[in-house]
């Protein structure tokens, strides 16, 4: 409703990735800040999680945590290692 926001809560998260939503259309996909190809998020996705360790699927196995602060921005970046 109105007010409502989104986004994680306060404290501490542990971090995973999920699969992504189904099909909804083609999206922009950028690198170095100019669109080279629209493609499917499906099709994106299923030859990246190829590439991704299987732990990073589950919040058990995955090495990813964060703070979420009360201050903006709550930017974070994960590497991904093989």
């Amino acid at each position: 409703g109105p007010g409502t926001r989104i986004g994680a809560m306060v404290g501490n998260h542990r971090v995973y990735l999920t699969m992504p939503l189904p099909e909804i259309g083609p999206v922009p996909v950028v690198v170095d800040g100019e669109v080279v190809v629209q493609e499917s998020p499906r099709g994106v996705a299923a030859r990246t999680v190829r590439q991704v360790p299987k732990r990073y699927f589950q919040a058990e196995t995955s090495e990813w945590a964060v703070t979420v602060g009360t201050g903006s921005p709550n930017d974070f970046e994960f590497e991904i290692r093989k």
